[in-house]
C-alpha cells in the first residue's frame, strides 16, 4: 500500500509552501519535516513525497519528488481522530530519514510538476460523481419512505427537482471522468477538468446529505460511528467538509478552473518569483 505525503501544517492548501527538507547526503538524501492529513499512512509500506531541496529559489522551483519507505528509521506516524470518530488520516514525522538517489522521481527541482500530475489523477480516482457519498438510488428510496404533507416525499415537486438536478450533474461528471480515463489509457495526461469533478461532486453530496437528514426529521440526527459514508446520510454529511478540503480546497479548485479551463488571469501573488527563504513566515 502507498500513501501520498503532500499537505503540511504550515502550508494550508498551498502545496508549494511546504517546508519539509530534502538535503543531499553523500550519494543520497536526508529527509526532515512533517506532513499532515495523510490518508491510511498507518497501514502503508511506501509513500510518495514532495520536499524542498533548495530554499534559495522561487517556491515552485525548489521542490523534488521522491518515494519513501514508510518503515524506514526516523519515520513516525500518528493517527488523527476526526469528528466522525474514525482515524484514517495521520500526521507523519521525518527525522533524518535516509533515501537513495534511486528514490527520486523526476528531476531535482522539478517536483512541483510531478506533484501537479499526481493531483490531476487524484481528483478523478479519489472521488466519484457522488462525491464519495451515498448513491442517488438511496435518496430515492428514502424519498419513497418519508412523507411531506402526508404524502410520499417522492411526489413533492421540490424533491423530484433535487433528484433530477443531481442525476444530470452526476451524469455529466461521469462523462468527464470516463474521458479522462480514456486519455490515461492512451498514455495522455488528464486535463484540469478533475478540479470540476471534485468541486461539484463533494459540494452536491453535502447538500443532498443535508436534505436527506431534513426529510427524516429528528430521526435523521441519529449517528452510528460505525456506519459507512456511502450508505448513511448522517455520516456522509458529517464527513463532507473533509472532502471539501482534502486534495485541494474549494478555493484552490475554483482558481484552477478559472485559470486552466476558463483562461482567466491569475490572482495577484505577492510571493511570485521571490526566493522561498525571503518569504515572511
Amino acid at each position: 500500500m502507498w500513501c501520498q505525503l503532500f499537505s503540511e501544517p504550515s502550508g494550508g492548501s498551498d502545496l508549494a509552501a511546504l517546508r519539509t527538507k530534502a538535503e543531499q547526503d553523500g550519494n543520497g538524501w536526508k529527509l526532515n519535516g512533517q506532513k499532515v492529513w495523510t490518508s491510511w499512512a498507518q497501514y502503508c509500506d511506501y509513500g510518495v513525497i514532495v520536499a524542498r531541496n533548495d530554499p534559495t529559489v522561487a517556491k515552485h522551483k525548489g521542490l523534488t519528488y521522491f518515494w519513501v519507505d514508510m518503515k524506514a528509521p526516523g519515520v513516525e506516524v500518528r493517527p488523527i481522530k476526526l469528528a466522525g470518530g474514525d482515524s484514517h488520516v495521520n500526521e507523519v514525522f521525518f527525522d533524518d530519514v535516509k533515501m537513495t538517489d534511486e528514490q527520486r522521481m523526476g528531476p531535482v527541482g522539478g517536483g512541483f510538476g510531478v506533484a501537479l500530475h499526481t493531483l490531476m489523477i487524484e481528483r478523478y480516482i479519489a472521488t466519484d460523481s457522488a462525491g464519495f457519498g451515498p448513491h442517488l438510488d438511496l435518496f430515492i428510496d428514502l424519498a419513497r419512505e418519508v412523507e411531506i404533507n402526508e404524502k410520499p416525499a417522492l411526489e413533492d415537486g421540490r424533491i423530484r427537482s433535487a433528484i433530477a438536478r443531481n442525476y444530470a450533474m452526476r451524469s455529466g461528471l461521469e462523462a468527464i471522468t470516463s474521458r479522462a480515463m480514456k486519455m490515461m489509457e492512451a498514455g495522455m495526461q488528464p486535463g484540469p477538468e478533475g478540479s470540476l469533478q471534485k468541486l461539484v461532486a463533494v459540494r452536491s453530496r453535502q447538500k443532498l446529505s443535508e436534505l436527506a437528514i431534513d426529510l427524516q426529521g429528528t430521526t435523521g440526527l441519529a449517528f452510528d460511528p460505525h456506519a459507512f459514508v456511502k450508505e448513511d446520510w448522517s455520516t456522509s454529511w458529517l464527513n463532507a467538509p473533509t472532502g471539501r478540503i482534502a486534495g485541494g480546497s474549494d478555493e484552490v479548485l475554483l482558481n484552477t478552473i478559472a485559470e486552466k479551463i476558463l483562461g482567466l488571469p491569475q490572482d495577484h501573488r505577492p510571493d511570485k518569483g521571490v526566493p522561498f527563504n525571503m518569504i515572511p513566515a
